[in-house]
């Protein structure tokens, strides 16, 4: 039967269906935003993302080694080992912190670089600034093998590339290695210079991009190795640069002095290395050691609160997340990946 409308009551609801249903979905939109129910996803999304950073902000000291100097003069990691750098070596499994052991050697080292179960030892032993270990047995380790190089200055660091050449840093230049044979690595080429004095550096691929104590930055071409050939040089303008840290296509240069900051400069182009930004922080950064494709710890001079976590995705505005409290002023840094582990000096940190 029809109604004063001519709607019969079948019809009449589903039109009301219709309503009750259209309404529900406006008032979905006004909450979940333009895009209704849908946006839920979204909305889980992002939620995942806060809890993520929660953990990643948030840091406790595990575990702290005791070290006949306190603190470590460089770090490394191979696989679940930690390498520390005092008088020798130690070796701490990070699965269990007992198992533990001390290579003894009558030199300070300044740097360790591992490929597969070697690790090249950057020294102060004037008779042989690189020492070459074999870490391949565990806890055993054994010096193999070493190099005496030219010049009265300590080895500062030691560097593998992809490629696997072994570069090596004294202030006054570097020195590249063929190291097919680990127990003997053969110096294949080197570039020494009274021009400049060499603070940092890092490989990447067959470039060395280097931070001087003359406030430049350098990049260095090492393809042919006998010959390395200088491909750019640029003043950075901030003083004295302290260190240097690469990710993708950007490197990171910490400057000291009267104001201490960080420089970003892209370096896609090697022979035309463009300076992106320089922002100020309160204290000198030591070192940078990235969490991932954007976030970074920085480790300071000096103070309690010496490690602070900054995101980098944006050049221009680097912004810091979080702080974290490690004490004893520690030197050097590292970061393992695999097990989410912070090695800050002597003592191990981990997300909470």
């Amino acid at each position: 039967m029809n109604d004063y409308y001519g709607l019969n009551l079948f019809t009449k609801a589903v039109l009301v269906s219709f309503f009750v249903l259209a309404v529900v979905f406006m008032v979905a939109g006004t909450i979940f935003g333009e895009q209704g129910p849908g946006r839920i996803l979204f909305a889980e999304e992002k939620l995942v993302t806060k809890i993520d950073d929660k953990r990643v902000n948030n840091w406790s000291v595990l575990y702290e080694a005791n070290l006949p100097i306190g603190q470590p003069r460089s770090l490394a990691v191979s696989g679940d080992y930690l390498l520390l750098g005092d008088r020798g070596i130690k070796i701490i499994d990070l699965l269990d912190f007992k198992n533990q052991q001390q290579l003894t050697l009558p030199v300070l080292v300044n740097s360790i670089s591992v490929l597969d179960k070697r690790a090249y030892l950057a020294t102060n032993n004037p008779n042989q600034e690189l020492a070459v270990v074999d870490i391949g047995r565990g806890l055993r380790p054994l010096l193999i093998g070493g190099f005496d190089l030219a010049g009265e200055q300590s080895a500062l660091k030691a560097v593998v590339s992809e490629q696997g050449k072994l570069v090596v840093a004294k202030k006054t230049g570097f020195f590249i290695f063929n190291i097919m044979f680990p127990d003997r690595p053969v110096l294949i080429g080197q570039l020494l210079s009274e021009d400049f004095q060499v603070n940092d550096f890092v490989v990447v691929g067959e470039r060395i991009v280097a931070a001087m104590s003359d406030g430049r930055l350098r990049i260095i071409d090492i393809t042919q190795a006998r010959i390395p050939r200088l491909t750019a040089s640029l003043d950075l303008q901030c003083g004295q640069l302290k260190s240097i840290t690469v990710k993708g296509e950007r490197a990171y240069i910490t400057c000291a002095g009267e104001q201490p900051g960080l420089v970003i400069v892209n370096i896609k182009n090697p022979f035309a290395p463009l300076s992106l930004s320089q922002t100020k922080i309160e204290r000198v950064i030591k070192q940078i050691v990235f969490v991932d494709k954007k976030r970074a710890f920085f480790l300071l001079e000096g103070g309690s609160n010496n490690v602070q976590l900054w995101n980098l995705a944006n050049d221009l505005l680097p912004q810091r997340e979080a702080t974290v409290t490690a004490g004893d002023n520690p030197q050097v840094m590292i970061y393992n990946k695999k097990l989410r582990r912070l090695i800050v000096g002597n003592k191990v940190v981990r997300p909470e």
